[in-house]
Formats: structure tokens, sequence, C-alpha cells
């Protein structure tokens, strides 16, 4: 462990670029949209997913380097007065995923000052990873769509 005031040389690097860096929206176009889908029954998970827009294309397509992901907006929900939890991840597949963060937001009357747009300061994303989500609501079945910011390493 670094002694206090001694700052590790690989550790001002990661400041550094966490400070001062060109970040990207996914998907990349008001006209395309990421929906995330809970689970079936009331208070369920879904299943692992990657993260994709309506045209297909992943937010894993673009992890052809380290990537960070800063914040996720919440655009709308489709049950009003619902609780909902969305965690995501990365990994090589759905089987073997690395949590990375957890959000809650609430929509109508449940809605939390600050629900919109969460910042996250999660690890880095491997390059060549999958990036994942599953979320829960509770009314089975339930989407809400997200954009994502993100920046390279």
């Amino acid at each position: 462990m670094p002694q206090v005031g001694c700052a590790d040389p690989a550790q001002v690097r990661d400041n550094w670029i966490s400070l001062h860096h060109r970040s990207y929206t996914f998907p990349d176009d008001i006209a395309k949209t990421v929906t995330l889908a809970a689970g079936a029954g009331a208070g369920d998970y879904g299943a692992w997913a990657e993260i994709a827009d309506n045209l297909g294309v992943k937010l894993s397509d673009l992890t052809t380097g380290e990537l960070h992901v800063s914040s996720v907006k919440i655009r709308s929900e489709s049950a009003a007065d619902k609780l909902y939890q969305i965690e995501f991840g990365y990994g090589e597949s759905a089987e073997a995923v690395t949590v990375w963060d957890i959000h809650e937001l609430g929509s109508g009357t449940k809605k939390v000052e600050g629900d919109e747009q969460v910042r996250f300061r999660p690890p880095v994303i491997p390059a060549g990873s999958k990036v994942y989500y599953r979320m829960k609501c509770e009314t089975g079945g339930a989407t809400c769509t997200v954009t994502m910011r993100y920046h390279y390493h």
C-alpha cells in the first residue's frame, strides 16, 4: 500500500484519464434507442442480456479498447408509479458476468430527485468484453429506455 501523500504513477495516470477525456454517448444518435426489459414476473430479474440499440448495435461492439461507462440517463419508463432495479456488468459470456454497478429508480409518484441520470465510478471494462444488464421491476415485463455515456482509457 502506498504511503499517505505518495501517489503510485499508475493511479496518477488513471485519475488524469478520468478527469480529462473525450466522452461519447450510446446510442450515438437521438433516432436510436436502448430499451432495457425487466423479468417476466413482478420483482424478478430478467436474464443477463447485452446492451444494444434498436438497430442491433451492441455497446460490446465498442470495447475495442478499455472502456469506462461514466453515466446512464433514464429517458422513460413503461410502468408508472413503480420501482426498478438495474444491474450492469461485463464479461466473456452471460454465465460469467462481473457486476460493476446496481442502480435503482422510480417512475411517476415513486420518482426520486436524481433518478433521471446516475453517474458511476465503476472499474474499467477490459477490451473485448461484452457489456450486460439485467433488470427487475415491481411490474413484470416493464421496460425503460436509456442512454449511456462512456470513454476510452
